[in-house]
Order: structure tokens, then sequence, then C-alpha cells
């Protein structure tokens, strides 16, 4: 037994390790088939991250599908020196 993405057991033993809820989690991943894939199975939410090896059609070839997609993590940055 291999215990790596994307086997679900791996995510959810590190949230029991944290103390965390997966159900209340994101894993951010640029691989649907384990990053994306590992968050599906484990319960988690997944944001699926558009700067490596896989595309928006990758989604419906590999029928994984993400929460959300971003075209990359900089896209969450806020500048908070507005606030």
């Amino acid at each position: 037994m291999s215990l790596g993405k994307p086997n679900p057991d791996y995510a959810r033993l590190i949230a029991e390790w944290n103390g965390v809820e997966l159900s209340r989690a994101v894993m951010f991943g640029d691989r649907l088939d384990t990053d994306i894939e590992m968050a599906v199975r484990a319960g988690m939410g997944s944001c699926f991250v558009l700067t490596g090896v896989d595309g928006c059609e990758q989604i419906d070839e590999k029928g994984i599908e993400p929460s959300y997609v971003l075209p990359e993590v900089g896209c969450l940055w806020t500048n908070r020196s507005k606030f």
C-alpha cells in the first residue's frame, strides 16, 4: 500500500494529526490525477490551478471534477493596503 497522493488515507492521516475537518479543507493542486483526485476521494474541496501539466480539457477527459479552477495561485492575492 502506498501512502501518498492520490490515496485519500494520506489526507485523512494529516487531517487527524492536525485536528482538521476534511469537509472544511481545500486542496490546491495542478495535477488532476494526484492532488485533485485525492481531495475528491477524501471528501475535501479542491482547487485546480492551471499552471501544471493538466488543463481544463483534462477535467472531462479524466472525469475528475474540481470544486474550483484558477488560472494561477496568484489570483488569490488581495492587496490589503487598500483596506
